[in-house]
């Protein structure tokens, strides 16, 4: 009887063994997982910076054209629409 349960026991180990290999790399998978989601945040954060700052610049250039438009129909001197002058 004792070699039965020795054997049962054993057989109980080895079919552990991979259950917590299986646990092991499943950990690892979803920490893998984890640090690519971060990567993809910090690359679509970053990308969304650029397109903010992109959009700032053209509305400032097209504002800046605009005005010039304006003061040249209006037949203003150039640098008229410039504060300070």
């Amino acid at each position: 009887m004792k070699c039965l349960t020795g054997l049962v026991g054993m057989a109980v180990l080895l079919a552990a063994a991979p259950a917590h290999a299986g646990a092991a790399s499943a950990a690892e998978s979803a920490a893998s997982a984890v640090v690519r989601g971060v990567s993809k945040a910090q690359e679509a954060v970053s990308h969304a910076a650029r397109v903010a700052a992109s959009g700032v610049e053209r509305g400032f250039k097209a504002t800046g054209q605009s005005v010039d438009r304006t003061t040249q129909k209006l037949g203003l001197p150039k640098g008229a629409s410039e504060p300070g002058r």
